[in-house]
């Protein structure tokens, strides 16, 4: 870039430097949503579902391919399947696109499952102050033995 480039381009930064200081900046006015008003009801409909929930397990699904233990997360990735011309099956082959109906997912599900159940109930307890919301909540997280394994 040659001098008067540069100079060229020090007097343009320069002069919106300048500028923007002299313009007074706009600021949004603040707006205040109250969360658990507008959602109230669909967040105490999910905590009663959640404090009806039986604590989950991994453990009361045994992944039949998984090389860990009983307490090991394990699942497939959607896209693969086993390769057919393997008389094992292994390597699976990737199908991008393509879900694997026989797919291992009961982990996936349990987890999900302690995942939405926790956060209805954490949310409830926040609205509510019910200490029936946390207790809850804290019983689901011990009783994981998934959670338990990474701890």
């Amino acid at each position: 870039m040659s001098l008067y480039a540069r100079l060229a381009l020090f007097v343009l930064l320069a002069v919106t430097a300048s500028a923007a200081e002299s313009v007074s900046p706009v600021v949004a006015p603040s707006v205040a949503v109250d969360v658990a008003m507008i959602d109230r009801e669909r967040i105490l409909k999910a905590a009663a579902k959640a404090l009806a929930q039986a604590p989950l397990s991994i453990t009361a699904f045994p992944a039949k391919l998984s090389e860990g233990g009983v307490n090991d997360f394990y699942s497939n990735g959607d896209y693969w399947w086993p390769d057919a011309s393997k008389p094992n099956g292994l390597p699976y082959i990737r199908r991008d696109g393509e879900t694997n109906p026989e797919n291992f997912s009961q982990h996936r599900l349990v987890v999900k499952t302690l995942r939405d159940s926790v956060a209805a109930l954490a949310a409830a307890y926040k609205i509510t102050g019910d200490e029936k919301y946390a207790t809850k909540a804290a019983e689901l997280i011990r009783v994981s033995s998934w959670i338990r394994s990474c701890v």
